[in-house]
C-alpha cells in the first residue's frame, strides 16, 4: 500500500505541474479534464489533499502571475470540494494573500506579466468573495482577507486615479496598514 501511496503522490504532482503550466494551458484556466483528475485523486486520502496544497502554494510562489493564475483556479476547486484544504488555506491565509495580490513588503509584488498580475489580483479578489460567503461562518478569518483584498485593490486604483504623482507617504502607509491586517489574519483564534 506504501508502494500505492508514491504512486499517487507522483500523480498528483504530475497532474498539479500540468494544471499550472503557463504553456500548456490556454487563457487563464486550467484544462478541465486535468482539474477532474486531480479532484478525483485527492478524494483517495488526506495525505494526498495535504500534498496538493503544498504542490499548489509552490506554484503560487513561481515567477509568473499566468502561473499563479492558474494554481489559484486550481485551489478554487479543492476549496470548494474539501474540508481538508480549506483548513490548510485558511491556516496560511495570510501567504495565500500575498502570493494572490502581492504586496510592497520586502519587495514582493506580483510577477508579469503585467496583464496576468491584475486578473490574478481581479480573480483572488472574487475567490475570496465566494470563499466567503459560503464558509465564513466557520472561517471568519476569510470575510477579513475579502475585505483586506478589495480594500487593497480600491486603495491603489484611487491612488494612480487620484494621484498618480503621490505614492510616499501613502505607500508607506498602505504598508503598514497592510502589515497590520496580515498580523491580524494570523493572530485571529479559530472559530
Amino acid at each position: 500500500a506504501a508502494m500505492l501511496d508514491l504512486n499517487q503522490a507522483y500523480k498528483l504532482e504530475e497532474l498539479l505541474n500540468a494544471a499550472t503550466d503557463e504553456e500548456a494551458n490556454e487563457g487563464w484556466v486550467p484544462r478541465t479534464h486535468v482539474v477532474g483528475d486531480v479532484k478525483r485523486l485527492v478524494k483517495k486520502s488526506q495525505a494526498l489533499v495535504s500534498r496538493s496544497y503544498d504542490i499548489l502554494m509552490e506554484r503560487m510562489a513561481c515567477d509568473d502571475s499566468r502561473g499563479r493564475l492558474l494554481a489559484l483556479e486550481v485551489c478554487h476547486v479543492l476549496m470548494l470540494r474539501s474540508k481538508a484544504f480549506r483548513d490548510l488555506v485558511v491556516e496560511n491565509l495570510s501567504m495565500f494573500l500575498e502570493l494572490t495580490n502581492g504586496t510592497k513588503r520586502r519587495g514582493r509584488g506580483l510577477p508579469r506579466p503585467q496583464d496576468a498580475a491584475g486578473r490574478l489580483r481581479e480573480r483572488s479578489r472574487e475567490v475570496l468573495r465566494e470563499w466567503a460567503a459560503k464558509y465564513g461562518t466557520y472561517y471568519k478569518s476569510l470575510a477579513h482577507a475579502q475585505r483586506y483584498a478589495d480594500s487593497q485593490s480600491a486603495g491603489v486604483a484611487s491612488r494612480e486615479e487620484d494621484h498618480p504623482a503621490e505614492g510616499g507617504a501613502t505607500a508607506a502607509n498602505q504598508r503598514e496598514l497592510h502589515d497590520q491586517v496580515l498580523q491580524i489574519l494570523v493572530d485571529l483564534p479559530d472559530f
